[in-house]
């Protein structure tokens, strides 16, 4: 959403870099099966965040993907109503 100054709102731009953090994050996921993923900082980054040990990697894939729907759609309704 852009202003009278043509800058987006600190919202705006806080929901998009989430967006594009759990983008990256979910690509990340799916390629952990595949053995594409060779960093292993990396690796135990995303188990810490998503606890992808203890839940299984299709559990915590699938909230990954529910968290970018919500965000996406609390993005619309916000630009809908500015």
């Amino acid at each position: 959403m852009l202003s009278q100054k043509g800058h987006t709102c600190k919202r705006t731009q806080r929901l998009e870099k989430q967006i594009k953090e759990l983008r990256a994050n979910l690509s990340k996921l799916q390629e952990l099966p595949k053995g594409s993923l060779k960093k292993k900082k990396e690796k135990d980054l995303l188990n810490r965040m998503y606890r992808v040990i203890q839940k299984g990697l299709s559990v915590a894939t699938e909230e990954v993907r529910q968290r970018l729907v919500a965000l996406s759609a609390r993005l619309q309704q916000y630009e809908a109503r500015h």
